[in-house]
């Protein structure tokens, strides 16, 4: 990840070490402007093989292809969410609504909310197909995301696109 600063302030350029060839103004991102993400690359599963579950055939063959939408927000947001984090140590620190900073590694990442966007997409590949419905199931077991996500921090490198929602409103 290459920061960049200016004269016209602070920018993440991913133009050179990141596939989706963009430019983000994380000085003007805020709480409520939309973050359009897309990932791919492996999909994190369990091996398997201990307390009774079997391994799991499909280890390391299980890509993603999502592209989804998340609602940028702030530090007071995920307080409301888990109250139980606040005043304890996290792995990263707000820097303003909408944008964290990695305590060790100092990336920055959007912070927001999941959105219910009919354009959101959540496919996975087995061996660079499309997944079965009967290979869904199997691996259901060995997620390491078991829980849907309330808060969502993703890194800015996965990120194609930041816009305020209030420039459709006519």
């Amino acid at each position: 990840m290459l920061n960049c600063h200016s004269q016209f302030g602070s920018y993440i350029n991913t133009t050179s070490l990141y596939k989706y060839n963009v430019m983000i103004d994380l000085n003007k991102v805020k709480a409520g402007h939309i973050a359009t993400v897309l990932m791919d690359g492996e999909y994190k599963l369990n091996k398997g093989g201990t307390k009774g579950t079997p391994l799991n055939i499909y280890y390391g063959r299980v890509t993603r292809d999502f592209r989804f939408t998340i609602s940028l927000a702030g530090e007071e947001t995920y307080n409301n969410i888990y109250p139980e984090s606040i005043g304890k140590p996290n792995w990263f620190t707000f820097v303003r609504d909408g944008l964290v900073r990695n305590n060790k590694t100092g990336q920055l990442y959007l912070a927001g909310l999941p959105t219910n966007s009919k354009k959101n997409r959540f496919d996975l590949l087995v061996d660079g197909q499309p997944i079965t419905q009967e290979q869904r199931d199997a691996i259901q077991q060995y997620r390491s995301d078991k829980e849907e996500l309330k808060f969502l921090t993703v890194a800015v490198d996965n990120c194609i696109n930041v816009e305020d929602p209030a420039i459709y409103v006519g």
